[in-house]
């Protein structure tokens, strides 16, 4: 990445963007719905596509409490105009505090959670209110207990048809097809779960209204 445009937003700030709007219009932009985004790379974006369709990207810095966050901005594109936008994460966040401050927020504590995994339990994705997408995977050593956010993704498009497909949704669900409570029924996924489970363990589903 050439340089990183953006001063360090509270990545608690652009989480709740997401969830209220489908989008982060903070990280939007300098794009809009209605202009070209080739003037993107004027502000040190790369442009991963073809006339038009694909991804800008670029490099930013979040704070979270007291730490500095590596993260990559995603703005989707079609026809030259933005569609979208998400972020990946080089360092994670963990999930189990990210979900308990969710579930005690005063704005945003009555979403709709809900845990898919792998088969392992080492990969899986929070779904917020059926619309946003937190993918995220396991420490590295095993039993550890701790999963790590990878990525925001929404199924929000300014695009009407794009957004009825519901991209973000579908690929997690696609991808990750075990419940919380499937998963505790192995000692293995039980140990590297067992945070999520005392977030979630009151939930038959893996889910929390």
């Amino acid at each position: 990445m050439k340089h990183k445009p953006y001063p360090r937003h509270p990545f608690f700030d652009l989480l709740r963007e997401f969830i209220r709007d489908g989008y982060s219009k903070t990280l939007l932009h300098p794009a809009t719905a209605r202009q070209p985004c080739s003037l993107l790379l004027e502000h040190g974006f790369d442009f991963e596509g073809q006339d038009g369709d694909g991804m800008y990207s670029s490099s930013i810095c979040l704070r979270h409490q007291r730490r500095v966050l590596d993260a990559e901005i995603k703005i989707y594109t079609r026809n030259g105009l933005a569609m979208g936008n998400g972020l990946a994460f080089a360092q994670g966040l963990r999930l189990d505090k990210i979900a308990h401050t969710l579930q005690h927020d005063p704005e945003l504590g009555g979403c709709r959670l809900e845990l898919l995994f792998d088969a392992t339990g080492e990969n899986g994705a929070l779904l917020i209110n059926e619309g946003i997408v937190l993918q995220f995977h396991a420490a590295d050593r095993a039993g550890a207990g701790n999963h790590y956010i990878r990525t925001i993704e929404s199924d929000f498009f300014f695009d009407e048809s794009t957004r009825q497909k519901r991209i973000a949704t579908y690929s997690a669900r696609l991808l990750h097809g075990y419940s919380l409570p499937q998963l505790l029924r192995d000692k293995t996924a039980a140990r590297r779960c067992r945070k999520l489970s005392v977030l979630f363990g009151s939930s038959a589903s893996g889910e929390q209204r």
